[in-house]
């Protein structure tokens, strides 16, 4: 019996065998196919384009062989198509539109990122990592409305994260990792309220992480390998969902907090930040937080009553600007107020819980932080 026998056959599935050599054309006379399955083969050569002809086929697996070439466009004639998985092959061209899964990760595959991910209204999970699409990211994630798994790991993008990624509110994982990104986090991803785990390392990341990033639901976070500064956000420690988390290789300063990942870190999370502190798993304390001794810096820490509240005071200062023994308190409490404008919104930095946090930088250049206790 020939394929050309099986016109009613729906189902084909000869996954994980040992078939080598061309995937047959004769395929494309299954006419009722629904569903093809051969992945883990050792099948070489192209697509047949008579995959073309399979108008009933809903799911195509062709992932882990040696396939090489285009994807053949006459699988844009196939408007049953929800889910094509072809990665780990030689692939390259464009892709096919109107799918709701999409796993293309690990072929050659190129073109402009910002055309790839069109119109794709019914879109749930796209994988284009390990490839070569370049751009910048497109602006238009309202269009995918039902996007659930976004992954673009090591390609060659460009540009920054767009802010509207917030309003993709289905997301649940998002991996943008080893790009040519810059820029800052948008705060509007603090709207993800649905994301679970969220990969934005080595990508040439700046500025602070906003404190709208502590989402609650959020289970695990890599930021390692960029230009972050600032403080880790107060927010963190309400995010009770958080079981690991990477922020490696950065310019970060400041307490190690508190919350459900950091106790149980390593020191391989938190290495290359020379000006973190606090207690790290399996290793001394990073740095004291009580006083510690910084290359050129000394961190006080200083509790103030205010009205009703307290103001804890982590000041980073420069060695000439104050003296331990000559230390002044109340004068530096002074200082405070009239940098922070009496502790003006615009000099908050964080929130979480039952604390905010306020930045000023006094007259001679030093940083002051603070975490005023509600």
């Amino acid at each position: 019996m020939s394929l050309c026998d099986l016109s009613a056959l729906t189902l084909f599935h000869l996954y994980a065998n040992q078939l080598s050599d061309l995937i047959p054309r004769e395929i494309g006379k299954l006419k009722s196919l629904i569903y093809l399955e051969i992945s883990q083969n050792k099948l070489n050569g192209s697509i047949p384009t008579s995959l073309g002809n399979l108008t009933n086929l809903e799911t195509l697996y062709l992932c882990d062989n040696q396939l090489s070439s285009y994807i053949p466009q006459e699988i844009r004639k196939l408007h049953k198509f929800i889910k094509l998985l072809i990665d780990t092959n030689q692939l390259f061209g464009s892709l096919s539109e109107g799918i709701f899964q999409a796993l293309f990760e690990g072929n050659q595959l190129t073109g402009n990122i910002f055309e790839v991910i069109g119109d794709w209204p019914n879109l749930e999970y796209i994988d284009l990592s390990y490839n070569k699409f370049y751009g910048e990211l497109p602006h238009n994630w309202g269009r995918c409305g039902r996007l659930q798994n976004l992954k673009i790991a090591q390609n060659n993008v460009i540009g920054s994260i767009p802010t509207n990624f917030g309003i993709s509110t289905h997301l649940t994982y998002l991996d943008l990792s080893s790009n040519h990104l810059v820029g800052e986090i948008p705060k509007e991803m603090g709207s993800l309220t649905s994301l679970l785990e969220l990969i934005l390392k080595d990508i040439q990341l700046s500025k602070s992480i906003p404190p709208e990033l502590g989402l609650e639901d959020l289970e695990r976070l890599n930021l390692s390998h960029n230009n972050l500064s600032g403080l880790i956000p107060s927010a963190f420690e309400d995010m009770h969902a958080l079981l690991y988390v990477n922020i490696s290789y950065n310019h970060l300063q400041g307490p190690v907090l508190d919350c459900n990942a950091f106790p149980n870190a390593t020191i391989e999370v938190l290495k290359g930040n020379k000006d973190l502190c606090g207690k790290v798993e399996g290793s001394q304390p990073y740095k004291s937080c009580a006083l510690a001794v910084y290359q050129h810096k000394v961190v006080f820490i200083i509790i103030f009553p205010l009205l009703g509240s307290l103001l804890l005071l982590f000041a980073f200062v420069q060695h000439d600007l104050f003296s331990i023994p000559t230390f002044d308190g109340r004068k530096m409490y002074q200082e405070i107020v009239k940098e922070t404008n009496d502790f003006d919104p615009m000099y908050c930095i964080g929130k979480g819980g039952h604390r905010s946090f306020y930045k000023a930088e006094m007259p001679l250049g030093s940083i002051v932080v603070m975490k005023k206790l509600h």
